[in-house]
C-alpha cells in the first residue's frame, strides 16, 4: 500500500494520524488510498476561515450568509474573479473567526440583499474603513445576473434551479469559479435573461430541475445523474477527468463546498454522504472539507452495512435509513393505455402493482409519471413510471405504453396565416390592455407599422436561431422600447391554441421586471399631441412535432412613424 506523505506542519500532523487509523483498517477493507487530509473547522464559519488561510495573501473577500446560501450559490466565479475568498457570516453578527479573516482585507462584497446579510454588518465594516459593495437582485435569480454582470465578459455560463438544485449548484461551483463562468440561477421553467450569443451554456441537473424547454432555449448542453451524487460525479468526470486530486464535502449540508470553491478550482468538490457511491475517489488524492458523521472511503464495504443507493433526493424523508437496492416486484396489469387526444391519463390507469423484497405492498400514491409526454400531441409513447417504496427508502422503474388518437373536431390554423398571428395578438393586446389600466396607464395604439416591425424581427431572430436585442443588423424601427422572448407552441393549433400562446407571452414578459416596464411604457406628452403606439407579432421555427416561437413587442411615441 503506497501513501504519498507531504512534508512539514499541521498537515503532516493530520495526515500521519490519518495513516494510523487508515492502516488499522486497510486489511479488513483491501482497498488502496492516495493522500487523505483535512480542512475542518469548529463549524462552517471557521471552516470557511480555515480554507481562506490556505489560499495565501488576499485584500478582497466575499461574505455570504452561511446558512441561507441561496444568495451565495453564484459566488464561486466571482470570488476567484477577484481573487478572494468566500468567507460566512450570519444575518445579524459576524462571527469571530470570520471577523479575524475581514480584518486584513480593503474590500468586502456581500452577496445577496439585507434579509440575508444585514445593514448593520455592512455598517460595521464600512466603519472598519472597508471598502463594501453588496451585490443583490430583487430575488436570487436577479442576484445571480447582477453577479455575473460584475465579472464582465464570459465564454461559458452555467444554468441551475435556485429552489430545488443547489446541490447542483455546489457541483460546478469549482468550475465556474476555475473558468470565471457565472452561475445563472434559475427557476427551472423560465430564462431569467437573454441567451447570449458565443457563450457555451450548460444545464446542470435533470428535467426536474431544468425543463428542456429552459435549456433549448439556452442551447444548454445537459450535465446530469439520477441524483444529486451522480449529477455531481457527471460533472467531475466532464471537467475534472485528469485530476489526480479531489475535494470531498458533505452532500447534503453543503456549505462547505461553496466556501471550498475557488480552493478546489482545479480539482473539483465530490460531494459524498453515508450511502453515496465513492468509487470515483478511488486512486485520488482526497481533501476532506468540513466535519462528518461518517467515513468515506472509495469502497462501499466501509460506510454501508449492505448494498445501497441514495434516492434523486436523499433528505427527502429525513430519515436516515440507509437506501435499499433490493429491485422490487413489479406487475403491470394493462400495459397498452389508449386515450382520446387532451384525455387525461393516471398512472392507475396501468393496473401497476409493486411489492418489496419482505412481500409487502406498494402504495399506489408512490407512483409516478417520470417523463409523461401528455397526451396533446397523437402517437405512441415509451412511459417510465417511478415506484417508490418509502418504507424501505428506495425506488424501482417500469415502462408502460401510452398511445395517444387524434380527436380533432374544431378548426386548426396554418402557423404561418395572417389569422392564426391574429388570433394570438388580440389574445395578447387583451391582456395588455386590461394590465396597463389596472395601472393607471393609457392604452396604446396598436399600429400596422409597428406590427410589420416586430415581425421582420422575429422572423430575423428564428433565422439567427436565438433571442437578441440587435438593432444594428435586425429589421427594426428605431425608436422605442423593446421586449423579445421565445417559447414552445404545440400542434393542433387552434383557436385556443393561439389564445393560449398569446396570454403565455404576456405573462412571461409581466413576471420579467424590466419587460414589465417595457409593457407599461407611456409616451403621451402633457399636450396630448403625441401618444403612445405599439405592436406586437411573433414568427416559428419547425421543432418536431412543435415550434419554436420567437415573439417581439415593441412601443414608441407616435411621432417616430410618419
Amino acid at each position: 500500500m503506497i501513501y504519498k506523505i507531504p512534508q512539514g506542519g499541521k498537515v503532516m500532523k493530520k495526515l500521519n494520524s490519518c495513516l494510523m487509523s487508515t492502516v488499522m483498517v486497510a486489511s479488513s477493507l483491501g482497498v488502496v488510498c492516495a493522500d487523505s487530509t483535512k480542512i475542518v473547522g469548529e463549524d462552517r464559519f471557521d471552516t470557511a476561515a480555515k480554507i481562506a488561510d490556505q489560499l495565501g495573501s488576499y485584500d478582497t473577500a466575499v461574505l455570504v450568509n452561511g446558512y441561507s446560501t441561496s444568495d451565495g450559490l453564484s459566488a464561486s466565479s466571482f470570488a476567484e474573479y477577484k481573487k478572494a475568498p468566500i468567507l460566512l457570516t450570519k444575518e445579524n453578527k459576524i462571527p469571530d473567526t470570520t471577523m479575524k479573516r475581514l480584518q486584513k482585507v480593503k474590500k468586502v462584497y456581500i452577496i445577496g440583499g439585507t434579509a440575508v446579510v444585514s445593514s448593520g454588518i455592512q455598517k460595521q465594516l464600512e466603519n472598519m474603513g472597508k471598502s463594501v459593495i453588496r451585490l443583490q437582485g430583487k430575488n436570487r435569480m436577479s442576484t445571480s445576473l447582477e453577479v455575473a454582470n460584475a465579472i464582465g465578459s464570459y465564454d461559458k455560463a452555467f444554468i441551475v434551479n435556485g429552489f430545488t438544485g443547489d446541490a447542483d449548484a455546489m457541483s460546478v461551483a469549482p468550475v465556474a469559479a476555475r473558468d470565471k463562468a457565472p452561475i445563472i440561477v434559475t427557476n427551472g421553467k423560465t430564462a431569467p435573461s437573454l441567451r447570449k450569443s458565443g457563450v457555451d451554456y450548460y444545464a446542470i441537473g435533470g428535467t426536474s430541475a431544468i425543463s428542456d424547454d429552459l435549456a433549448h432555449y439556452y442551447r444548454a448542453t445537459r450535465v446530469a445523474g439520477a441524483n444529486r451524487y451522480e449529477t455531481n460525479e457527471k460533472v467531475l468526470d466532464k471537467f475534472y477527468s485528469n485530476a489526480n486530486k479531489v475535494y470531498y464535502a458533505n452532500g447534503k449540508t453543503l456549505v462547505d463546498a461553496l466556501a471550498v470553491s475557488t480552493l478546489a478550482s482545479d480539482y473539483g468538490v465530490a460531494l459524498v454522504s453515508k450511502g453515496s457511491d465513492k468509487s470515483y475517489l478511488e486512486g485520488k488524492d482526497l481533501v476532506q472539507v468540513g466535519g462528518m458523521d461518517f467515513t468515506v472511503n472509495p469502497s462501499p464495504s466501509e460506510d454501508t452495512d449492505r448494498p445501497g443507493i441514495d434516492s434523486p433526493d436523499d433528505d427527502k424523508f429525513g430519515n436516515g435509513m440507509i437506501p435499499d437496492k433490493r429491485p422490487l416486484t413489479i406487475t403491470v396489469g394493462k400495459q397498452t393505455v389508449t386515450v382520446k387526444q387532451g384525455a387525461e391519463v393516471k398512472v392507475s390507469d396501468f393496473q401497476i402493482t409493486a411489492k418489496n423484497f419482505l412481500g409487502e405492498q406498494v402504495s399506489a400514491s408512490s407512483m409516478s409519471f417520470e417523463n409523461f409526454p401528455g397526451t396533446n400531441t397523437p402517437g405512441t409513447y415509451k412511459v417510465k413510471v417511478k415506484i417508490w417504496d418509502k418504507s424501505r427508502n428506495c425506488y424501482d422503474y417500469t415502462e408502460v405504453t401510452l398511445k395517444v388518437e387524434s380527436v380533432i373536431t374544431e378548426k386548426t390554423y396554418d402557423v404561418y396565416s395572417m389569422e392564426f398571428q391574429n388570433i394570438v395578438r388580440e389574445e395578447f393586446y387583451k391582456y395588455l390592455d386590461a394590465h396597463r389600466k389596472a395601472n393607471g396607464v393609457p392604452a396604446a395604439e396598436h399600429r400596422w407599422e409597428v406590427e410589420e416591425s416586430t415581425l421582420l424581427k422575429s422572423k430575423y431572430m428564428m433565422e439567427k436561431g436565438e433571442i437578441s436585442h440587435d438593432f444594428v443588423q435586425a429589421p427594426h424601427f428605431m425608436g422605442g422600447a423593446e421586449a423579445v422572448a421565445s417559447r414552445q407552441l404545440y400542434n393542433p393549433l387552434t383557436e385556443d391554441a393561439g389564445k393560449e400562446l398569446g396570454k403565455a407571452l404576456f405573462e412571461q414578459w409581466k413576471k420579467s421586471p424590466a419587460h414589465n416596464d417595457i409593457l407599461l411604457s407611456d409616451y403621451t406628452n402633457y399636450w396630448g399631441t403625441k401618444h403612445t403606439i405599439d405592436g406586437f407579432s411573433f414568427w416559428v421555427n419547425p421543432d418536431g412535432n412543435s415550434y419554436r416561437v420567437y415573439a417581439t413587442y415593441q412601443i414608441a411615441q407616435s411621432d417616430t412613424i410618419k
